[in-house]
């Protein structure tokens, strides 16, 4: 195992559009995006989102029409090829390679690649090669929680890369302790290349676990990639999931990797699986996994940490851990199961509640570890047609989202519209699942969609328009349609707010005519839903919103809040430069070069931001907030003011302003300044908010939006250039409407 750490550098990417109607700056949007980040936190900081992208490196040369795929699998002889292996009990049993997508197909055309490596047309390829993928580098994007882009990791490509079009992997897990982040790649063993361009890597066999009926015959560590707050990278080497992929890893508290992915794409058969050593080995090496950071050499047989095994009646071995969505709450394990025919598509629980699983001291120390359904929860096979979970999220203990992406399908339902799939699955469509525990069993409340779009197609400048002919099927002889449409949700995080709120970002799966729906330029989403909310109908309030849409070859796999360290406090009313989340008694006074984040707890006294960045969210503050001559601001949601909020003076050229979701018991006043400001909207991600005395915006040369607040006394626009705006008619105020916003 390579374990190695390095310090990357951040750069700047171009903004892209957001539904939203600015992009509003929010928690440390301060951030500088042309140099290496100067916070003295860190480069991440924690009320910051982290999105993991690819971008497809490959061209027209990557691949040449009638080139054997997958590479190098004559190298086992002519398809179909014959392979002996020796049984456990003595003896010998065969298997074979085919000839043809689901073996070795072999050129020239008509045989071999049916299309050359030009985007997205590349991946007509999965009709030829069933293992077929091309690798590609990965991103770490930081994003405000409204989805305002500020920087981007870009991870050394010659270090670990992604399949650019496997789907399921590349999600991304803040650790438990907060200080990093995790996800899974490829590296490449000796003498096989670890960079963008390889073909069917996310098919090949680790170094440490060779399928010899396996034709795609490169070699490929299954790695966990550590970031923590700063940049630094680290990365363990595994041989779990040869011939498939690892798709999630999240370290606990223990300081152990936990792993999720499916492995054997070989052609070994279902007996061989439990009678020959390699089928053995291979059982024993998917599902739930373990990884200790820093372990060198990387496991083999029989030491690959497996966590439980699963096997229902007549399934093939190995296929019922076919595991991708995990998360740790009350330290203990959680994975989703959602795709494949064997098995039952649910949530489970891995270890003994409230005890994560040690690292084995034996071979196979951990095969013992009880993998259960939680109760309530689909429990039958039927559930591999009607329910595809993927991300968790836990609110609290009783409360439990649960993404579903939808089955995929495009053009199956009727003649007229081949999106209308997405919108039936058998009645249960892709999206954003509630679950309630009553003490007994889990419930399904309801599943969230409204806003997500589901079958309705988007647009993607460059990306290819009218239909695919190669992914032509019965219903619509001419091809499918290129354009992505929203099928359902893949990964997702969350946020619980002390207004009884709760923040979910997702990535969208996506359904479309392309040869491959995971090279599909997919989506960001947001919604807000109330936790307290139990009944079987979703709240109309809960609307999903696009934050971010991938652009052409792009896609977005995993979305976590950023990791970085959080204190309780500043040390005294001048040194708020940092994350905090508990309470402070006193003033606190921001200056230049501050950036004072409050993620929680409570500040008892005034503050006075002088310059500097001022960041709250979850945060009562028992005095008032006061900006003047410089400095930005961020407030909320679910932050308390008791007291005024005024804001004067503040020079053009910085960065924005916005106050989302808060309750302010006094006045909000905006004054002589030159920046721009948000005070509520019509988006999901900045909510209006309720102030008790008056909104007075006088004499500003920066923009003002003023949308969906509920102002008990006046709202007073006056003198402004431009002048304010927003959605009309959507502020309720107890006093009178003058100047400006007279209609708003």
């Amino acid at each position: 195992m390579r374990n190695f750490i390095r310090l990357r550098m951040f750069t700047a990417r171009a903004r892209r559009p957001y539904s939203r109607v600015i992009a509003a700056v929010a928690a440390l949007a301060m951030l500088s995006t042309t140099t290496v980040p100067v916070w003295a936190g860190g480069v991440f900081t924690p009320n910051n989102l982290v999105v993991t992208r690819s971008v497809y490196a490959g061209s027209a040369s990557t691949i040449t029409v009638g080139e054997t795929l997958p590479p190098n699998c004559t190298a086992l002889g002519t398809p179909p090829v014959t392979v002996t292996l020796q049984k456990i009990g003595g003896g010998t049993t065969t298997a074979t390679i085919p000839s043809g997508p689901k073996g070795c197909n072999v050129g020239p055309a008509p045989g071999g690649a049916v299309a050359d490596g030009t985007y997205p047309f590349v991946f007509n390829n999965g009709a030829a090669d069933s293992h077929f993928g091309i690798t590609s580098p990965i991103f770490l994007d930081q994003l405000t929680t409204g989805g305002s882009l500020l920087n981007t990791l870009p991870i050394d490509s010659t270090m670990i890369d992604t399949s650019f079009s496997s789907k399921s992997e590349l999600a991304i897990n803040r650790s438990v302790d907060g200080q990093s982040v995790t996800f899974m790649g490829y590296v490449g063993a000796p003498g096989f290349t670890t960079g963008p361009n390889q073909l069917d890597v996310s098919n090949a066999n680790t170094p440490g676990l060779i399928d010899p009926t396996n034709p795609a015959t490169s070699q490929y560590y299954r790695a966990v990639a550590e970031v923590d707050a700063l940049g630094n990278l680290q990365i363990a080497e595994g041989n779990a999931y040869t011939g498939d992929n690892g798709r999630a890893a999240i370290k606990g508290g223990n300081s152990l990797y936990y792993m999720t992915g499916n492995d054997n794409g070989g052609n070994l058969k279902t007996a061989q699986l439990t009678d020959t050593q390699v089928g053995v080995d291979i059982v024993n090496s998917t599902g739930a996994e373990l990884l200790v950071p820093g372990q060198t050499p990387p496991p083999i047989p029989p030491f690959i940490d497996m966590l439980g095994t699963l096997l229902f009646p007549g399934d093939k071995p190995g296929k019922d851990t076919n595991f991708r969505g995990l998360t740790i709450f009350d330290n203990t394990l959680y994975v989703t199961k959602g795709s494949g025919s064997n098995g039952v598509n649910t949530v489970y629980q891995v270890g003994t509640p409230g005890t994560l699983p040690p690292a084995a001291t034996t071979a196979g120390g951990n095969l013992t570890q009880p993998i259960n359904i939680l109760p309530g929860f689909p429990n039958t096979n039927a559930s591999t047609t009607t329910g595809f979970p993927f991300g968790i999220f836990f609110a609290n203990a009783n409360t439990l989202y649960v993404a579903d992406e939808g089955n995929g399908n495009i053009g199956t339902v009727d003649t007229i519209n081949p999106y209308d799939d997405a919108l039936t699955q058998n009645g249960n469509p892709g999206g954003l699942e509630k679950w309630i525990f009553n003490g007994t069993s889990w419930n399904l409340a309801y599943t969230l969609t409204s806003g997500l779009g589901l079958g309705q197609p988007y647009t993607v400048a460059n990306y290819p328009t009218g239909v695919n002919p190669a992914t032509a099927n019965a219903n619509f002889p001419a091809g499918l349609p290129w354009a992505p449409a929203p099928g359902g949700l893949r990964n997702i995080t969350g946020r619980v707010n002390t207004d009884g709120t709760v923040n979910i970002w997702a990535i969208t799966a996506t359904i479309s005519g392309n040869g491959d729906q995971g090279a599909d330029p997919n989506q960001l989403v947001f919604v807000t839903d109330q936790l307290s909310d139990t009944s079987n109908t979703p709240p109309p309030s809960a609307q999903f919103a696009v934050l971010e849409t991938a652009g052409f070859g792009e896609i977005l796999r995993g979305v976590a809040f950023a990791p970085g360290a959080t204190a309780s406090a500043p040390t005294s009313g001048n040194a708020c430069n940092g994350v905090y989340n508990g309470n402070f008694q006193g003033n606190l006074t921001i200056s230049a070069g501050q950036n004072c984040v409050f993620i929680g707890g409570a500040i008892t006294g005034n503050i006075r931001l002088d310059g500097g960045n001022l960041s709250l969210t979850n945060t009562s503050v028992n005095g008032n907030v006061q900006a003047q001559n410089g400095g930005s601001f961020s407030i909320g949601p679910s932050v308390t003011i008791d007291g005024n909020l005024q804001a004067h003076n503040l020079p053009a050229g910085g960065a924005g302003n916005q106050v989302c979701g808060s309750v302010i018991t006094g006045n909000l006043q905006y004054q002589n300044s030159g920046t721009l400001i948000e005070i509520g909207s019509g988006s999901p991600t900045c909510t209006g908010n309720t102030i008790g005395g008056n909104v007075q915006f006088h004499n500003n040369n920066g923009q003002g939006l003023i949308s969906n607040n509920t102002i008990n006394s006046n709202l007073q626009c006056q003198n402004d250039t431009p002048p304010a705006s927003g959605i009309p008619g959507s502020n309720t105020v107890g006093g009178q409407k003058q100047g400006e916003c007279d209609d708003l």
